[in-house]
């Protein structure tokens, strides 16, 4: 009577026990590859695996090795899953173990989120199209839409944009007490634009044109005492 009651209660934790089992998600996998010798599976297998850490959930391709008795280098894809039961017609392989091969690509250089600022030079003034922008990745299109040559410079100061220091002829001193030049384009011809990327902190800025050219009756024009200087912010 004692082995009945066993039995019946044994009977009874497996009819419990058993959906739990099945609770196990699974996923189908069909071999692509088994090279190696005696490899558990064959080309073309099903092989039925539940998901975990190792192989993902369902991941598309994995990577699978055999047991110590054999030396088998496998790939299996994904047919199905996840699901509760395996599919009928798959195999169980013991010592069949499946990974996701880690995936190493070329390192990604992120595209810097750049604003772009039309300028224009002319005699006298220099015009950009916003005076303020937000801190980060600036493109300067500098245009001369003036007859003489002139020049762009970036400076970094909190002085007004006509009491930067100068030098004796009333060109801006670079680089003089209260003033970063952070950078310039050189020369920018008449009818022509030339680019300036350049990355700016927030803070307050001088745009200016600090050509000094001397006219054919000898008059001296200092661009930027004419007039060429703006100021600039960024946020």
């Amino acid at each position: 009577m004692k082995k009945l009651a066993f039995a019946l209660g044994a009977w009874a934790v497996m009819l419990i026990a058993a959906p739990a089992v099945h609770a196990v998600d699974v996923c189908a996998f069909k071999v692509t590859r088994a090279q190696g010798f005696s490899c558990p599976v064959k080309l073309g297998d099903t092989v039925c695996l539940p998901t975990s850490a190792a192989i993902g959930n369902c991941d598309d391709v994995l990577r699978c090795y055999a047991g110590n008795r054999s030396f088998c280098d496998a790939k299996v894809e994904l047919t199905s899953g996840p699901q509760a039961v395996c599919p009928r017609n798959s195999r169980r392989p013991a010592g069949f173990h499946c990974f996701k091969p880690e995936r190493v690509g070329p390192p990604r250089t992120p595209t810097p989120i750049s604003t772009d600022v039309d300028v224009l030079l002319q005699e006298f003034s220099v015009t950009p199209n916003r005076s303020s922008v937000p801190a980060g990745h600036i493109i300067f299109h500098v245009m001369n839409v003036g007859e003489d040559m002139h020049e762009f410079l970036v400076i970094k100061t909190d002085l007004p944009p006509d009491g930067l220091p100068t030098n004796a002829d009333g060109s801006y001193m670079e680089d003089g007490p209260g003033t970063d030049l952070l950078d310039e384009i050189d020369l920018v011809p008449s009818g022509e634009t030339r680019d300036l990327q350049i990355d700016l902190a927030p803070g307050k800025y001088v745009l200016i044109c600090n050509m000094v050219h001397t006219e054919e009756n000898g008059e001296v024009e200092v661009h930027y005492q004419l007039g060429m200087r703006t100021g600039f912010t960024v946020q």
